[in-house]
């Protein structure tokens, strides 16, 4: 069984229980070396109660290492798999993203849990440059090469949340599974691996969101999600009206899988700046009230957009 939860302990306290699979950190700084803790550089807001984010089992055991520049842990089911790369790596930040995830890929595919699951993106500077040179599409350009060079396809793309952060270099981390999940759409948004040509070189590689069924439960990952419908952004500028269209895609992805609001275990919530957190805790705690969540500051993917949900649900 697959749990996920946030705490307030410090990271050294949290690793050392053993069933354990990774702790993540959103307290800054990003230089931390645990041998299942994995820096986002991301912090949390000054107002939210957790600095943590914690993946355990609730039975059997969990097996730690690295692998050249990743650290993994295992529990049979599920491998979760993280590589970290400084600033100076990220000085070509499309090559960089290749070189990560062919790093995680190689592990991933090399073990018994080759069914992607879920990802996370955490990047420096994300709307940083113009054009097709902004980060998050060079981002994009990376990732995909290296997909492609491994022979995934956009229907393989698993769940995913790529967010900037202002510290230097770049974290990745993934779960895969020996158990084959399903990659869902949102018939509200287009599929992201397949937008227009003004978002980038390359489409984003994602899935709207991963469900998982296994003799030990059933789960569903839901990516990062904000006001897009088809494929724009809507609601500039309105926070308000940006989380209720977020939370209406939300419902439109639990309805679709089987899920209703309070099988949402936890969320994950990416504010792009401090002043958004009172309106968005407000507005998610009437909506979903048994969800443990956490706050993030985070410059979300397109500089227009100021929140965006993730979701686990069990």
């Amino acid at each position: 069984m697959l749990i996920n939860s946030y705490s307030r302990e410090s990271a050294e306290q949290l690793s050392t229980e053993q069933q354990n699979l990774v702790v993540i950190g959103f307290d800054n700084p990003i230089s931390r070396h645990i041998e299942n803790h994995i820096p986002s550089g991301l912090g949390s807001t000054s107002s939210s109660e957790f600095s943590h984010e914690l993946w355990k089992i609730k039975d059997g055991s969990v097996t730690k290492g690295v692998s050249g520049r990743c650290k993994w842990s295992d529990s049979g089911d599920f491998l979760f798999v993280s590589v970290s790369l400084n600033e100076k790596e990220c000085e070509n930040l499309q090559e960089a993203t290749k070189f990560a995830y062919l790093e995680l890929l190689e592990v991933i595919q090399s073990s018994q849990q080759q069914n992607l699951i879920r990802f996370w993106n955490y990047l420096p500077e994300i709307n940083h440059g113009l054009g097709d040179n902004e980060n998050y599409k060079l981002f994009c350009t990376g990732r995909l090469k290296a997909f492609e060079s491994v022979g995934i396809c956009d229907e393989e793309f698993p769940a995913a949340t790529a967010v900037g952060h202002i510290t230097s270099g770049m974290t990745i981390y993934a779960i895969s599974s020996v158990h084959k999940g399903e990659h869902h759409a949102n018939a509200q948004q287009q599929n992201a691996y397949q937008y227009p040509r003004q978002y980038g070189i390359s489409s984003p590689s994602f899935a709207r969101a991963t469900s998982l069924k296994y003799p030990n439960g059933n789960f569903l990952f839901i990516s990062g999600t904000a006001s897009i419908i088809g494929h724009e952004t809507l609601h500039e500028g309105d926070l308000p009206a940006q989380l209720q269209t977020t939370k209406e895609n939300i419902f439109f992805l639990l309805n679709q899988t089987g899920y209703h609001k309070d099988s949402i275990q936890t969320m994950k919530v990416y504010l792009r700046t401090q002043s958004c957190f009172e309106e968005s805790k407000k507005s998610l705690d009437q909506d979903f009230p048994k969800a443990e969540k956490i706050y993030t500051i985070a410059d979300i993917c397109r500089s227009d957009l100021l929140v965006e949900v993730e979701c686990f649900c069990a």
